[in-house]
């Protein structure tokens, strides 16, 4: 038995018991129980509440720990959630929270998850993960399948909810509008090559509570993304959407397997179109690829082949070492050029800052090489973005 499946025959349980002329009943089992069919849509709801849970534990936040999150703020997102998916949008805010309460109960009830109290009146509770949390990560192909609401096989139309306030500044052309209509006409694919070479997190439990706490929170999203990425792969290509907050920053809709996500979860995905590289996208590739590696250097170690002197800025700062991306954009360009034989060898390296993007970029010079095209998504840091 899936230890979800505790879950969901927790809430079969709740909220069949619940009595719809009662005025005094749960509102968020009335809201499920009175959709037609509920029973069916249950897996995937209980599903869908788990993927958010998770998302809200991996977000980083100065507030919470990984693997912890405020209880007001993800049974915001879990009402929303379920009240879409059984047909219930627009609700109100108290019943999104009673809904987001009532599938959290099934988390808390069965031990994989606890509440811990405020420590002032005017925080949350705050929701953490316990020890049981990481037997979840066993999570059913076919709930993985219905976990994925982000991705489609056709490009998507951006609609009203693309604005998490919705008719809050709402314009078709609206900047954002136009830039979530582009992100969601992007065909992506995802990179069989790296698929393989995906390894498990440490399963071995931590001392440190920060530090378990991240590594348990690990377990499930590499799950996650790996799971969505094997059912993806089938696929030729796929489509993603995206929203924008309050702010106008935009976001994929999906959660974990995204190019916004982490290194595993970028290193799997391609372009689904190729298209030709000159050099100046190969000098971006390039900077790219150092930039994920990110080796360090420390004082007497700098390579004679850096065009800047390190050396002295780092006496001059009281400094002891440098990265390879604190390092002019030739320097990054010259590491890549100097390590090529490590980088045609393309083996996964975790001593990698970001060994599956490493990964990924190793095989994608091989890729440019045989084709002069290339398919890999380049990350450029902006200046003053504010």
């Amino acid at each position: 038995m899936y230890a979800i499946n505790q879950v969901i025959e927790y809430l079969n349980r709740k909220v069949s018991r619940v009595n719809l002329n009662n005025q005094k009943a749960n509102r968020g089992g009335v809201l499920v129980k009175t959709h037609h069919g509920w029973e069916d849509k249950l897996e995937k709801l209980v599903a869908v509440s788990f993927q958010i849970i998770q998302s809200q534990f991996t977000r980083t936040s100065s507030d919470y720990l990984p693997g912890e999150a405020g209880l007001t703020a993800t049974s915001m997102v879990i009402g929303k959630a379920v009240a879409r998916l059984i047909s219930r949008e627009p609700v109100k805010t108290e019943h999104q929270l009673t809904i987001g309460d009532l599938f959290i109960e099934g988390f808390v009830y069965h031990g994989f998850a606890e509440l811990i109290p405020p420590t002032r009146r005017d925080e949350s509770y705050i929701l953490k993960a316990t020890p049981k949390w990481e037997e979840l990560a066993d999570i059913p192909l076919e709930l993985v399948k219905e976990t994925i609401l982000g991705s489609f096989k056709e490009p998507q139309a951006v609609t009203k909810n693309a604005h998490k306030m919705h008719d809050f500044l709402y314009d078709a052309d609206a900047p954002y509008v136009v830039a979530i209509e582009k992100l969601q006409n992007v065909r992506w694919t995802i990179n069989h090559a790296i698929i393989d070479k995906i390894v498990a997190p440490p399963s071995e439990p931590h001392e440190n509570d920060a530090k378990e706490q991240r590594r348990r929170s690990k377990v499930i999203e590499y799950k996650f993304i790996k799971s969505k990425a094997e059912v993806l792969k089938d696929w030729d290509s796929f489509y993603q959407t995206f929203e924008a907050d309050y702010r106008g920053r935009i976001y994929n809709t999906e959660p974990f397997l995204n190019y916004q996500s982490c290194d595993m979860a970028k290193g799997l995905l391609l372009f689904a179109d190729a298209k030709p590289i000159d050099d100046a996208g190969q000098f971006w590739l390039a900077v790219h690829t150092a930039a994920c590696y990110n080796q360090h250097y420390a004082l007497d170690d700098i390579p004679e082949w850096c065009e800047q002197d390190y050396r002295a800025h780092l006496l001059e700062e009281g400094l002891e070492d440098i990265s390879v991306d604190k390092m002019t954009l030739n320097d990054r360009a010259n590491w890549t050029t100097n390590h090529w034989d490590k980088i045609l060898q393309g083996e996964l390296d975790l001593r990698a800052e970001k060994p599956y993007m490493f990964l990924a970029s190793c095989y994608e010079w091989r890729f440019v090489q045989e084709t002069g095209l290339t398919q890999l998504p380049v990350a450029i840091d902006g200046s003053n973005n504010g």
